[in-house]
């Protein structure tokens, strides 16, 4: 985590510094409060879209708004575990978090889980951490000025081929219509976060991820990752994403580098 701080805190200055600083620590505490739930069994139930939601994942929510919002009291906040700001859609800068992406794999003690947090201003990321506690991996970016994972830059696969690479997707979206052929030989790969596979993605570890849908919380602070990483995410249709508070997104998502974006968007009937 470290390295991290001080290898993007060398490239900002200003506010945006500040900002990143209260970012990275805060995430960090968050990630130890975490830890003390993870594999004790934590009070869990499910909410009304049929999703889980642990005492884990209030606690940590409660703490990053308590820090993010105290240090920064006129920015937005967005957050799938607590009420909406009804200032995050018009508030200049706002926080959207996921205090805890993955909670079934937490719930079960799967290590695929991570805390999710993007400053997002303009309707466009402009910080984000992504913490793996479990795994100790810190994945951080800031708008033009790199992204790293434990003080590593981050830079996506230079795959162009589709065959053979290491794609993040269902075998239920892959047997979808909207393909203009069957797929080639491929390597399934997985994780139960998508902001953990966006991640993945941003290293390399993964070539490609393709996702049928996510909220903003799911999919800002890794939107960053990869395109500081030198890839693309967008739409399946090439659309850009953007956040404007509207939380929901309906239509697939495709994250590659640029090559390989382009040749998985080229598959589309």
């Amino acid at each position: 985590m470290d390295q991290d701080i001080r290898a993007l805190a060398s490239a900002l200055t200003g506010a945006r510094s500040d900002d990143f600083n209260l970012l990275a620590e805060v995430v960090s505490k968050a990630g130890a409060l975490a830890l003390s739930y993870y594999g004790n069994a934590p009070r869990s139930q499910l909410k009304s879209d049929g999703t889980d939601v642990s005492e884990a994942d209030l606690a940590v929510d409660e703490l990053l708004k308590a820090a993010l919002l105290g240090a920064r009291p006129g920015y937005g906040w967005l957050s799938e575990e607590s009420d909406h700001d009804p200032g995050a859609r018009t508030s200049p800068l706002g926080w959207v978090v996921d205090p805890i992406d993955g909670t079934r794999a937490f719930l079960a003690e799967i290590p695929d889980w991570t805390i999710s947090v993007a400053l997002v201003g303009d309707n466009q990321p402009v910080l984000a951490v992504v913490f793996n506690p479990v795994k100790q991996e810190f994945y951080c970016a800031a708008h033009g000025a790199g992204g790293f994972l434990n003080g590593e830059p981050l830079k996506v696969s230079a795959a162009h081929d589709i065959t053979g690479i290491k794609l993040a997707a269902t075998q239920r979206m892959l047997e979808r219509d909207i393909w203009q052929q069957p797929w080639p030989d491929r390597q399934k790969v997985w994780a139960k976060s998508i902001a953990y596979r966006l991640a993945l993605t941003a290293s390399g570890s993964f070539d490609a991820s393709i996702f049928n849908m996510g909220n903003d919380w799911d999919v800002a602070a890794a939107h960053l990752l990869v395109e500081e990483a030198g890839g693309l995410i967008t739409s399946l249709r090439g659309n850009p994403l953007t956040y404007d508070g509207s939380i929901v997104r309906n239509e697939p998502m495709i994250a590659a580098g640029p090559a390989l974006h382009k040749a998985l968007i080229g598959r589309l009937q």
